[in-house]
């Protein structure tokens, strides 16, 4: 077993309560006891000292929100100062500020008058206080409450396990924790967990699965290279240095037919340049055309118009004509002879029918007329004239542009021929060679996929041999790990056998055998649980395993910080004699291994022989505090 002196420890020293009410407590190392009869405040201590040491908010639970501490109305806050492996800190705690703590890393006296200290919330004083003591960040599967959730293990889990409480404590180990969170946390403090050999698991599974997805990427990569014939190394080089001779052959002799090409009489025809001359003046031509024809609609388009206005004008004249030969007694709105009794509207100048005015037409309108169809007359002419000029313009165009098409098609015949004659067959060898260099660079392209997948295979392999070689080495630590392990839970035989001891120290009754389940680590006597055996016999069995805990953590390595607090029991659950007996074995402990270790027991009634590790007294009128906390 690995030396104690390596262990975790945490020591209460003073607990001091702040504000108009002021009380201060000291403890020392060993035992220490508080004396008081009922209600005068023994569990609200140790409620105080649970919440001065940044546990969740005990005043919260159902037992704190009854008939408790008067005084605590005018009280400010806890301070509890604490060694924790040796280190002074002292913590603070607003009574009313309950998901703050206040740390310092001086004695309790420093703290107050220098107040040299910073804040931390619940979870992050939980990691702080773990991580002083040196117990390692653990998180846990948990099944609690019907759902599955991880959780960290935090400093209210692991109090549960030092703390041994009034009402729950004694009904199982663990003051009421799941079975899963209690198992993980006594694993945690008896270092039996490993959080090394944990890791350990994950990284080698990690590389295991890394392990199969490189042999099956390498596997489809051979299966693949299977169906090709892939040249070795120095074969792919000496190919490529010879694809790449060849590319440059026949890229200098592409260069010199098309130099061939452009010194021939042929390529540099001056028909060539009468073509490109013969375009643009078809060109030219066209977009003369374009506008002709488009000038030619417009006047299409006035000559139109002109006629519309002609022929209204024409229809207005003979209106005029046809009005001006009625005679004034014939109605020109109805073609009714007017008779005598018409006569009042005929003097008005009316029509006696209808009532309109009668039209009549003078010789002005008659000239109008005329000379208006005059001028849409000239119009016409002088559009049919411009028409006629659009028209020639068009067809002078229209035989220009097939003279010079004519001649264009003559010359590029011509062209064709001296191409047939001198420069196709340059042309066919250029193209020849593009083809030979396509081939090439298409090789070419073959090669460097089989040099990447080489590369490939190669860097699969490489990356397969380190992955074996790392799970080699995580085999070998998980087997040093397993080892230590192995000697690890021996730590449950001394478990064992300090539970033995004490249950035999106390004459339990018809003690026979002790054994812990390496499982769940809960105990049974004489081969029944301990939540089987009766109501004294399981109380005093929780009270020895705890018991258990502290003197193991005195004898081994283990995270169990040497601290052991005890809430008092109902008197008819353990009597008088028993409990002196108890006190005997913690109070043993003090002479049997010379290691520092701390116990708070609160009792009723303290035997004569335990006297002066008494700390502090509660008769009488000396109560620690007592009202209605619900201003909490």
């Amino acid at each position: 077993m690995v030396s104690s002196k390596m262990s975790t420890c945490l020591k209460i020293n003073r607990l001091r309560i702040s504000g108009h009410c002021h009380r201060e407590i000291a403890f020392t190392d060993g035992l220490n006891i508080i004396e008081g009869d009922n209600g005068l405040g023994k569990t609200t201590l140790m409620r105080l000292l649970q919440f001065g040491l940044g546990v969740e908010r005990p005043f919260q639970t159902p037992e704190w929100r009854g008939v408790l501490i008067p005084e605590l109305k005018d009280s400010k806050s806890v301070l509890v100062e604490i060694e924790v492996n040796n280190r002074v800190i002292t913590l603070k705690r607003e009574l009313k500020q309950l998901n703050t703590v206040k740390v310092s890393s001086n004695a309790m006296d420093d703290f107050v008058y220098n107040n040299a200290d910073y804040f931390i919330r619940d979870q992050e004083f939980s990691d702080f206080l773990l991580s002083s003591l040196n117990i390692p960040p653990v998180e846990v599967h948990s099944q609690s409450g019907g759902q599955s959730r991880t959780l960290k293990l935090s400093l209210d889990h692991l109090y549960r396990m030092i703390y041994l409480d009034q009402d729950l404590g004694y009904m199982s180990i663990g003051n009421s924790l799941p079975d899963d969170l209690r198992q993980a946390v006594t694993e945690l403090l008896l270092n039996i967990i490993n959080v090394e050999y944990y890791d350990l698991q994950i990284a080698e599974q990690v590389e295991k699965n890394r392990r199969a997805q490189l042999r099956q990427q390498l596997q489809h990569v051979q299966n693949f290279v299977e169906k090709l014939r892939l040249l070795s190394a120095i074969e792919i080089n000496a190919r490529r240095m010879e694809l790449l001779s060849q590319h440059s052959t026949i890229s200098s002799e592409i260069t010199e037919l098309k130099n061939e090409m452009r010194a021939n009489p042929a390529y540099r025809n001056d028909l060539r340049q009468r073509i490109v001359q013969l375009d643009a003046k078809l060109e030219n031509l066209k977009t003369k055309w374009l506008e002709a024809h488009q000038a030619l609609n417009r006047y299409e388009l006035a000559n139109a118009s002109v006629s519309q206005e002609r022929e209204r004008v024409q229809r207005a004249a003979h209106a005029h004509q046809v009005l001006s030969s009625y005679s004034i007694k014939i109605c020109p709105g109805c073609n009714q002879p007017l008779d005598r009794e018409m006569h009042a509207r005929r003097l008005q100048n009316l029509c006696e029918l209808c009532g309109r005015p009668n039209l009549i037409i003078e010789d002005t309108d008659k000239e109008q007329f005329s000379w208006r169809q005059k001028v849409l007359k000239d119009e016409e002419k002088e559009i049919a004239d411009l028409r006629e000029l659009r028209l020639e313009e068009i067809t002078r165009i229209d035989a220009e542009i097939e003279h010079l098409t004519t001649e264009r098609a003559e010359i590029s015949e011509q062209l064709n021929t001296l191409r047939d004659e001198f420069v196709n067959d340059l042309i066919n060898q250029i193209e020849e060679r593009r083809i030979m260099l396509g081939r090439i660079e298409q090789e070419l392209s073959l090669l460097d996929y089989q040099e990447k997948t080489q590369a490939q295979i190669t860097d699969i392999q490489k990356e397969l041999s380190q992955v074996e070689e790392e799970i080699e080495k995580i085999k070998e630590r998980k087997d040093k790990e397993e080892q230590r392990i192995a000697e690890a839970r021996q730590v449950i035989q001394e478990l064992q056998s300090a539970l033995h001891s004490f249950l035999e120290a106390i004459e339990f009754l018809n003690l026979d055998r002790v054994t812990i389940d390496t499982k769940t680590y809960l105990p049974s006597v004489n081969g029944r649980r301990y939540q089987q055996l009766s109501a004294t016999q399981r109380n005093l069995t929780i009270l020895g395993y705890y018991y258990a805990l502290l003197r193991v953590s005195l004898t081994c390595k283990t995270n169990y910080p040497r601290l052991l607090i005890i809430d008092s029991v109902r008197k008819d659950d353990i009597d008088q004699h028993t409990m002196v007996k108890c006190l005997e074995k913690f109070k043993e402990l003090e002479n049997l291994f010379g290691i520092p270790f701390q116990v708070l027991i609160a009792m009723r009634q303290v035997p004569a022989a335990f006297q002066e590790d008494v700390q502090l007294r509660l008769h009488g009128d000396n109560y620690l505090l007592t009202c209605d906390a619900a201003w909490l």
